[in-house]
């Protein structure tokens, strides 16, 4: 059975078609599917490191900013997912240091 991360990626946009415009760079991918993509490269040898990882996150969120109107939705989607994430992380970092 393959890795979890290609499981992920090939299941992807759930329309072949959207993965066709991300590749090619028509559109604006999620960052989940940057994500996914860069797993996926890892698990096939070509690791990418944390500085360019950083770097394309960077321009696919100007990408996005500078997009259409549904991009700049996607973008505060986003933003709104991390922010959320946020007390998760820390309260599992909280109770990691009462064990």
């Amino acid at each position: 059975m393959p890795p979890r991360a290609v499981r992920r990626h090939a299941r992807g946009s759930r329309r072949p078609a959207g993965r066709k415009l991300y590749l090619s760079g028509r559109r604006t991918a999620p960052q989940k599917f940057l994500d996914d993509f860069l797993d996926f490269l890892s698990v096939y040898g070509t690791p990418i490191d944390d500085t360019r990882r950083g770097d394309l996150h960077d321009l696919r969120r100007a990408a996005q900013a500078a997009g259409s109107a549904s991009e700049q939705v996607l973008v505060l989607q986003e933003f709104l997912e991390q922010a959320r994430s946020i007390p998760r992380r820390s309260s599992s970092l909280r109770l990691g240091w009462l064990s």
